[in-house]
């Protein structure tokens, strides 16, 4: 018996139906791989949740300020939260190379700022760099991380506040306030201070908006630690006016259950 081979239409017709399949495979690849990557944004931010919790069952029961205390730079200046969290995350070889009297870009502290730690940044995001991607929650409006504790703008993270993680700090509670959140904007540095690592909620612009993406490929919920170290999916159409009573601490908002 005489064994035929495929002619040039047949194998053109193999090629097509695969070519074909695999178009229709790749929404539902990109689909899971979305999922998979916010999966691991939840986690991240559940993370730095917890360390925050540590970090305060060792100061006190205050959260740390936003930006690292000193006495001459501005907030921008300064190193960040993220410098302040490492001892209560596994990094105590890391923070022990910081000079914390000196600024985030000072020569001393190059080194272990450019350190990439994949569990600051969106996992959607390639290659790891000394980036982060997960802001503070400063509260409503540009200035609400230098607004004092008690003003009914201000949210669980400051510049140079340190909020009681309590029902005494968090008159709304710490289930219905805001303390992380995914940053759409273009990572900055994560050992830095000021606006790289902390900012608050602008309503008016409604999302997105910097602390409200639903941008680019990383999917349309933006996912958020709250202060009880709870994480959400918030859908790209919240009501910004819920959005921003959940970033303040003491605003006695009412937030819906859902």
């Amino acid at each position: 018996m005489t064994r035929r081979g495929f002619n040039r239409i047949e194998l053109g017709c193999v090629a097509l139906i695969i070519g074909v399949l695999v178009l229709a495979l790749v929404p539902a690849v990109l689909k899971v791989r979305r999922a998979a990557d916010r999966a691991k944004c939840q986690s991240h931010l559940k993370q730095l949740a917890l360390t925050h919790h540590n970090s305060a069952a060792n100061h006190g029961g205050r959260l740390p300020t936003a930006a690292v205390p000193h006495p001459t730079l501005p907030p921008d200046g300064r190193l960040s939260w993220y410098v302040s969290i490492l001892p209560y995350c596994e990094q105590q070889a890391l923070h022990a190379r910081f000079d914390l009297a000196a600024g985030w870009d000072a020569l001393a502290n190059r080194g272990p700022a450019a350190a990439p730690l994949q569990w600051f940044r969106c996992a959607a995001v390639k290659p790891v760099t000394a980036d982060c991607h997960y802001v503070g929650v400063a509260g409503v409006g540009a200035d609400s991380p230098d607004l004092p504790e008690g003003d009914p703008r201000a949210g669980a993270l400051g510049h140079d506040r340190r909020r009681p993680l309590d029902q005494v700090g968090f008159p709304d509670g710490t289930s219905n306030t805001l303390l992380l959140a995914d940053d759409g904007r273009e990572p900055g540095p994560w050992a830095r201070g000021g606006f790289s690592t902390v900012g608050g909620v602008d309503p008016a612009a409604g999302p997105p908006n910097r602390l409200h993406p639903a941008d680019r490929d990383r999917g349309s919920a933006t996912p958020a630690a709250l202060a009880d170290g709870a994480v959400r999916l918030f859908a790209a159409d919240t009501d910004p006016a819920v959005w921003a009573a959940l970033a303040t601490a003491a605003g006695g908002e009412s937030v819906p259950p859902d």
